[in-house]
């Protein structure tokens, strides 16, 4: 996949670059855990959970608005956020209780930000590898990988794409607790956007001890905790033209950027080949829309405040219509919920329909 990427990823800034924030857009106009994550805390992976709760699609008629199919889908602890990389602008937005003003750890999700801060820094090339054998041991515990089996030796695309435990752990430890936290800081990923007055700060392990940092490479702790807004912030910028910007409304537009990733285009097309390679055999085949590019990266982790739920993300880009977009499921029963309530959600909303600009937030002052 990597030797045709460098076109998919000229197709990615093209659209980017190319496209209008102004109004309520067309987000279907113009040109790790996961399915076989292990949970944090080496929680066992369970079945695939419900994609939802939601009233269900059974003879409906089409859903006028993105977020109406969002909300067929989805149930009431769980939120759904669409924006636009380009520009910012929230394209559809269900439940900001949980999507904006909510905090949770972000499990293998967070393996996008540690494999940036490792291209960044040069600690890793494309063709590095990590022997796995299905577990990582440290400080006199085994901790599973994503596959029992394990993956064999491994590169960062494939690590990416098959949300490989034992990659990460071990470039975890290598970076250390302080470059993570440094990559985290780069991002912003745990200041509030500005968006809503009641977005909470992100927590990050400061008190971890040095020889635990393993577990923030592989996004295995409950006490990391950030927004599903910041995360997927974060997400766009990596996916588009390196520029995490505000995300605004389409009643209150804004161009600004809250953070820059000034070397990404050096090594975003590994990163890319990482999250496409998911959604086509990985992790995140569930997440696949039909006719459609999606790039995509799969999370699962015990939450803090719960310690029997578990926390489900999916971050999702759709290429053609040009949309990085974030579901969560907070008391998800399994590890592939989120994914297959992204792919049901496109599905029943075709490419080329009107999304809606968010509109169920209360007035911001």
């Amino acid at each position: 996949m990597i030797r045709r990427y460098g076109m998919l990823a000229c197709l990615v800034l093209a659209l980017t670059a190319g496209c209008g924030g102004g109004g309520r857009g067309d987000a279907g106009a113009g040109p790790d855990a996961g399915a076989g994550d292990s949970a944090a805390g080496d929680a066992t992976a369970g079945e695939p959970g419900d994609a939802g709760g939601g009233a269900g699609t059974t003879d409906l008629p089409p859903p006028k608005t993105l977020e109406e199919a969002a909300q067929r889908v989805l149930g009431p602890d769980d939120a759904f956020i669409a924006l636009d990389p380009a520009t910012g602008e929230i394209r559809a937005l269900v439940n900001p209780d949980i999507a904006i003003r909510g905090r949770y750890p972000p499990g293998s999700t967070f393996k996008l930000i540690v494999a940036y801060a490792l291209l960044d820094g040069g600690y890793i090339g494309p063709h590095d590898e990590v022997a796995c054998s299905g577990s990582y041991s440290a400080s006199g515990t085994l901790h599973p990988c994503s596959t029992r089996n394990g993956h064999g030796s491994t590169r960062i695309v494939r690590a990416l794409s098959d949300s490989c435990n034992v990659f990460f752990y071990e470039q975890g430890a290598r970076l250390g607790k302080d470059r993570i936290r440094a990559a985290v800081d780069g991002f912003k990923l745990l200041e509030p956007t500005g968006l809503d007055p009641a977005e909470p700060t992100g927590l990050f392990p400061d008190d971890l001890p040095a020889e635990q940092a393993y577990l923030l490479g592989a996004g295995n702790l409950s006490s990391l905790q950030v927004t599903p807004l910041n995360m997927l912030v974060a997400f766009a910028g990596l996916v588009g033209d390196g520029s995490c910007r505000k995300p605004w409304f389409a009643e209150r537009p804004q161009r600004a950027v809250r953070a820059t990733l000034p070397s990404l285009f050096e090594y975003q097309a590994l990163l890319m080949d990482g999250l496409e390679g998911a959604v086509d055999h990985g992790t995140a085949t569930a997440a696949a829309v039909p006719g459609e590019t999606v790039l995509g990266k799969t999370g699962t982790v015990l939450r803090a405040d719960e310690p029997t739920a578990l926390a489900n993300w999916f971050l999702g880009y759709l290429v053609e219509r040009r949309l990085a977009v974030c579901v969560i499921h907070t008391r998800a029963k399994g590890v592939e919920p989120a994914a297959v309530a992204f792919g049901e959600i496109f599905e029943s909303f075709p490419i080329g329909e009107p999304a809606n600009a968010a509109t169920d937030l209360e007035p911001i002052p």
